[in-house]
């Protein structure tokens, strides 16, 4: 019952939250080659917006015309608020919300199928550099596994749970 009550303030949640249109035309594109000493194949096409924000990131495979799967990023002003990765012909694959507190990533939520499949929280110094991030991976339902790692206060892993 929780697990239904949860997911539906989540549901409610994201329909509530304000996100800018993404222009199917960009103000600027950026493309990734790749070269194996045979062929020059296009790996990724970055979107970027007029204020060199990124809308729309493809990524490509080894055969022509062979989209492996195209993520629209949505913003709040400056923040980034959701991303949502489907495949070439729109079927959505998996979405990731983020969550802010004052200005800074407070959490970041990893849905496939309706599914939580991964919670990120963040913590922070007083300073505003990152202090430690907390996975809890919802693979099993009655004991989810949960990382933990610190940071020192530049921005390197002391120690990983």
């Amino acid at each position: 019952m929780n697990k239904y009550l949860v997911l539906v303030s989540l549901f409610a949640f994201i329909s509530c939250r304000p996100t800018e249109t993404v222009n199917s035309t960009p103000a600027s594109k950026k493309l990734t080659y790749f070269n194996d000493g045979y062929k020059t194949s296009l790996r990724q096409e970055d979107w970027f917006d007029s204020s060199n924000k990124l809308i729309k990131q493809i990524s490509f495979g080894n055969r022509k015309n062979d989209t492996l799967s195209i993520v629209t990023y949505y913003y709040s002003g400056e923040l980034l608020i959701e991303s949502r990765r489907s495949n070439e012909s729109g079927l959505l694959l998996e979405t990731t919300l983020f969550n802010y507190k004052l200005g800074k990533l407070n959490d970041e939520v990893l849905l496939k199928n309706k599914d939580t499949i991964t919670h990120k929280y963040y913590t922070y110094f007083d300073t505003g550099e990152l202090r430690r991030t907390t996975t809890v991976y919802h693979t099993e339902k009655n004991n989810p596994v949960t990382t933990v790692t610190y940071f020192d206060k530049f921005g390197n892993i002391e120690k990983t749970y």
